[in-house]
């Protein structure tokens, strides 16, 4: 399965290490913050493409599946655009943050 990890933050340390535990491979990353993406990468010797955003990750590296660790405000429009491309979202809770932004993702 090719992953791709959405957000850089604290729980993206957590993802990692289960990506890596399964047959799973990263396939890209991505966070705003290009260096904090960059040194990242370094950290956990990850040699995959780096993108600020997320939707130019969907379209060229097409992964199976986007994990997504960004803070809660920001996971419908993810999820929404993933599903829409056949991704599988993964994504931290909460998923949604109203029951309108749940509806738009079950949709």
């Amino acid at each position: 399965m090719r992953a791709a990890i959405i957000g850089l933050g604290c729980i993206a340390e957590v993802h990692v290490s289960a990506i890596r535990a399964s047959d799973a491979e990263i396939v890209a990353v991505c966070d705003i913050d290009l260096e904090k993406a960059k040194r990242f990468c370094e950290r956990h010797s990850l040699t995959c493409p780096v993108y600020e955003n997320y939707v130019e990750l969907y379209e060229k590296e097409k992964p199976d599946v986007a994990h997504i660790c960004t803070p809660h405000y920001l996971h419908c429009d993810m999820i929404c655009e993933a599903l829409s491309r056949d991704i599988n979202a993964f994504c931290e809770k909460p998923v949604a943050i109203s029951y309108s932004q749940l509806d738009k993702i079950h949709a």
